[in-house]
């Protein structure tokens, strides 16, 4: 599952990134906390896309037209939040599509920023309140905490 959040993160294939999860697992006594928020994920995301009238089989640039149009849906509970469709990453973050309206952004420019940095949050504090030493973390924490910008 952790495969799944370096995705989201915007850095699948980053080695030392995985490392950093396989490590956070193990300080939290191999809890999962990588798979339960990514259900938690999903099941926020599938809500939202239920209340917005979309079927399952939606693709991005769909999702990502809808939400644009329903931005009332969203708040700091979806800020976390995005799908993988196709591919594409569809951020789910009230601010990133805020932004992207103001600034009359197409798809393929869209903002994803917001919701990274708040999926780099979401995992920190899931797994900083199972770890017995907490403290012991904060490198770990801190490299999944990067921007992507800084990593190359």
């Amino acid at each position: 599952m952790s495969r799944a959040l370096m995705t989201l993160l915007g850095r699948p294939r980053e080695k030392l990134l995985e490392i950093a999860f396989d490590d956070l697992e193990k300080a939290t006594g191999k809890q999962a906390l990588d798979a339960k928020l990514i259900g938690d994920i999903l099941h926020i995301a599938h809500t939202v896309i239920r209340e917005m009238g979309l079927d399952g089989d939606v693709t991005a640039r769909e999702l990502y037209q809808a939400l644009r149009v329903h931005e009332d849906i969203l708040s700091k509970d979806t800020a976390y939040v995005g799908l993988v469709i196709g591919g594409e990453v569809v951020s789910f973050h009230p601010d990133d599509l805020a932004l992207d309206t103001a600034e009359s952004r197409r798809f393929e420019a869209r903002s994803l920023d917001g919701f990274r940095r708040s999926l780099a949050e979401q995992i920190v504090i899931r797994y900083r309140e199972w770890a017995a030493h907490p403290e012991l973390l904060a490198p770990i924490t801190k490299y999944i905490q990067m921007e992507k910008e800084t990593k190359q």
